[in-house]
């Protein structure tokens, strides 16, 4: 499952482009990035959260979430080449990182129990202040 991530990583960076076409918005882009995880990869979307940062800031957002296979995923507006996350459990315990040099970033759970989860957003590679936004998927 994860190389089929991987490769619809791909893809929904691709999508950028016509999203940026019918809507300028930053946040409309970031949106429908990962509105394509639920209609390219066939994910359901469990929760999103969304901000703003400026290059070589984080921030951390919490995510409550039915238990089950879950996989975090992020996504930037077209100011950001590389967005990085970090989920972790309720104790603190680092369940998944994608660090990869890329804008659309995924970190699974597998069987992961009900709950909050916390997740770090970094914003590696931004011109200027770029809008993110982290979907739960399963």
């Amino acid at each position: 499952m994860l190389k089929t991530l991987a490769a619809a990583a791909f893809a929904l960076a691709t999508l950028v482009g016509p999203a940026a076409a019918q809507d300028a918005s930053a946040n409309a882009i970031v949106n429908a990035q990962l509105d394509a995880a639920t209609t390219e990869i066939g994910l359901t979307s469990e929760a999103r959260v969304y901000g703003r940062l400026a290059q070589d800031r984080a921030e951390i957002v919490r995510i409550e979430v039915a238990g089950g296979d879950l996989y975090f995923i992020g996504a930037c507006d077209r100011n950001c080449s590389d967005v990085d996350l970090i989920v972790r459990d309720a104790s603190g315990r680092e369940l998944d990182r994608d660090h990869e040099p890329d804008d659309v970033p995924i970190a699974a759970v597998p069987g992961a129990t009900a709950g909050r989860y916390t997740v770090e957003v970094s914003m590696a590679t931004c011109a200027g202040e770029c809008d993110w936004g982290v979907g739960v998927f399963r």
